[in-house]
């Protein structure tokens, strides 16, 4: 069964504004649900991620046209349609769905940090090897610390 999706039609995104609002809608809203979404919620999460998806695509044709330099970074729309497709469908046809959040891979920027701290005063032949090993010490201290 084919459901269409909530795509604007007819016209162009005025401002980038728009987009903007759509997408900290749909990730603001993302991340204050749990794992699974009611299906009126997931509705209208997945409708304002596709409706970014096109005014994003909407603006950068325009500034592609205007040959305007701007949208240096890319999301990556392709995944993100499938993504939010897939909420919208389930959306249509179950009362709870799984909340795409699932599928991210995502690190705590606090763990970016520690590694590169530890990796400041090893030698550079021995970095990865001295860096596991600091890691796997600094985990047991604070495993130790929590008890």
């Amino acid at each position: 069964m084919h459901i269409p999706l909530p795509y604007p039609t007819g016209c162009m995104a005025t401002s980038e504004a728009e987009a903007v609002f759509a997408i900290n809608d749909c990730l603001g809203s993302l991340y204050r649900e749990g794992l699974f979404v009611p299906a009126e919620r997931s509705h209208k999460i997945a409708t304002q991620g596709l409706v970014f998806l096109k005014l994003y695509a909407d603006l950068a044709t325009l500034c592609h046209e205007k040959n305007k330099k701007r949208f240096p970074l890319a999301p990556k729309g392709h995944f993100l349609h499938h993504q939010f497709s897939e909420m919208y469908h389930q959306s249509q046809r179950c009362d709870w769905c799984l909340n795409i959040l699932a599928m991210a891979v995502q690190m705590q920027e606090d763990y970016i940090g520690r590694p590169s701290r530890l990796s400041r005063r090893v030698s550079s032949r021995t970095t990865s090897l001295r860096v596991i090993q600091r890691t796997f010490l600094a985990v047991r201290n604070a495993l130790g610390e929590a008890g």
